[in-house]
């Protein structure tokens, strides 16, 4: 009796450990019921915006119906104060239930200065708007066009531009927990 008294001990220990583990696990998992524009306006969550005059025109004068949903929800009833720095936005982020629109590079080099390892895998990016693609703009008729248009579509095909562009500007931080 001793024995089937220890083995039911030992067999219920591990039960509740294992039943235990799993739910810490399902608190821990990050939550996926934000995964676009629409959602975002529906979710319970503040929101910021980065301060630069692109920004403020981008979003009042948009023509896309989700960016002008969020716009209306979100931004407009806000005025002003929603329009802030990217420390101050990006620290808000890390420490609430907030959504923060900066460029990638600036919250890059924040997220990788100051966001612990697991406040790094519980983040989400989101694209509020496309935008256009860089271009050099040239006199009409310039004789060198077709020069320059070679040049760069070489640089990129030999991966100079992809080497500059790693050494210059902040990649993407790395989710290190393995949770992200």
């Amino acid at each position: 009796t001793q024995v089937i008294v220890f083995t039911t001990f030992v067999s219920t220990l591990f039960l509740y450990t294992s039943f235990s583990a799993n739910i810490v696990a399902l608190l821990q998992s990050p939550s996926d019921s934000i995964q676009t524009l629409s959602d975002l306006a529906q979710s319970p969550l503040e929101i910021g915006v980065q301060d630069t005059v692109y920004n403020k025109v981008y979003f009042n004068e948009s023509t896309d119906p989700v960016t002008k949903h969020l716009y209306r929800k979100k931004i407009a009833p806000k005025g002003e104060n929603i329009f802030m720095r990217p420390t101050l936005g990006m620290e808000k982020m890390r420490t609430g239930l907030f959504a923060y629109q900066v460029e990638l590079q600036a919250g890059y080099q924040i997220i990788s200065n100051t966001f612990s390892e697991p406040e790094k895998c519980g983040l989400k990016e989101l694209e509020p708007f496309q935008l256009p693609m860089i271009a050099i703009p040239t006199r009409k008729n310039f004789p060198y066009k077709e020069l320059f248009r070679r040049q760069l579509r070489w640089q990129r095909e030999v991966g100079l531009m992809n080497r500059e562009e790693l050494k210059w500007f902040p990649q993407k931080p790395k989710c290190e927990g393995g949770v992200g």
